[in-house]
């Protein structure tokens, strides 16, 4: 099991060993054969590494690794496949949730592809403005990097928010829903 949800780690560990018999293994930073050379290695997140270590082992390095879960991150494999550090920023999401709870009348609105990049109505404004522009700061962001970090590098994306921008994005991203789960796994 990894986890980054320290108040929810042991209950859903005890969960398990307790209520459904299974013996469970807590993986750490420390436990994945992947350098992290970062100001603080032991802070990054689990997922992060695992990510990074299952895009390294399947795909190969240099690749950065974009995964659109509860925050939207970007993480970096090194060509000699060390963790190289990132970029966080907020999901569509938590955009989506913080537009419905700091104003006071945009509603939540559930998030789909887009009918066209001009809204007619308040969610068709919403879903345009936070899909479209999410789409374009992955494609930004993965840009810059090509100038500032390195010029050639593999994309692999992951993570249930991707799959509402993947239309939009760039076409030489690999898109791997299980990247976490298989990093797990190879890493055990």
């Amino acid at each position: 099991m990894a986890s980054v949800v320290p108040k929810l780690t042991d209950e859903v560990k005890s969960f398990f060993k307790n209520d459904l018999m299974v013996p469970v293994i807590l993986l750490q930073n420390k436990d994945l054969p992947i350098k992290a050379n970062v100001k603080f290695p032991g802070k990054v997140g689990i997922d992060r590494l695992l990510n990074a270590f299952a895009a390294r082992e399947i795909y190969g390095c240099p690749a950065v690794v974009v995964d659109c879960g509860t925050a939207l991150t970007f993480d970096l494999i090194d060509p000699t496949g060390n963790y190289a550090g990132g970029i966080i920023t907020a999901s569509p999401e938590m955009v989506r949730d913080a537009l419905s709870e700091k104003t006071a009348l945009l509603p939540k609105i559930r998030l789909t592809l887009p009918r066209s990049l001009v809204g007619k109505d308040t969610t068709g404004c919403l879903q345009s403005g936070i899909v479209f522009g999410f789409a374009e700061m992955v494609d930004g962001l993965l840009k810059k990097l090509q100038k500032e970090w390195l010029a050639e590098f593999r994309t692999v994306a992951t993570g249930g928010g991707i799959k509402l921008i993947l239309p939009y994005l760039s076409p030489k991203i690999i898109f791997d829903p299980d990247l976490t789960l298989k990093g797990i796994y190879l890493s055990t």
